[in-house]
């Protein structure tokens, strides 16, 4: 039996879809220290992103982390997000009734420490590919992402 990403779910066995983890325990996957090497945050998207939080969080989309075992966990997934709450946490009173502080709670789907670091990034990739396409691809984008996938998940299933 193939063993999939939700797996290695932390809170899978007690039925819980998620936690909810302080910014301030969170570490962004794109450290020099961190062995999963996620794409790169671009400075432009982030203040998109820290535009779009002005409004609040919204709490349907999960961060997906990887428990480091000493009470931080690495973003695999939601890098942007994370940045864009470190930006307003940076810029303090700037945003009016700024809602951000170390301590603010963000949902987040942990993952164990044993998850493989391909399956990781395997996953990322894809969401990262899904949320770039639905924003204005073409259907040409769409198709390429399709065959991206299929080879992506060829190589895993060998």
């Amino acid at each position: 039996m193939q063993t999939t990403i939700d797996d290695y779910l932390v809170d899978k066995a007690s039925g819980n879809v998620g936690r909810f983890l302080a910014w301030k325990d969170l570490r962004s996957g794109l450290l020099p220290s961190s062995d999963l090497k996620v794409r790169r945050v671009f400075t432009v998207n982030m203040l998109a992103k820290a535009e779009q939080l002005k409004t609040g969080y919204t709490t349907a989309f999960m961060m997906c982390v990887r428990d480091n075992e000493d009470g931080t966990y690495t973003v695999f997934d939601g890098n942007h997000r994370y940045h864009a709450i470190g930006h307003w946490i940076k810029k303090g009173k700037e945003l009016p009734n700024n809602p951000y502080s170390p301590e603010f709670q963000i949902p987040c789907l942990v993952y164990k420490r044993s998850l493989p670091n391909e399956q990781a990034m395997h996953y990322a990739t894809v969401i990262n590919d899904m949320q770039r396409y639905s924003r204005g691809g073409s259907t040409l984008d769409f198709l390429r992402f399709l065959k991206n996938l299929r080879a992506q998940e060829e190589k895993t299933t060998g």
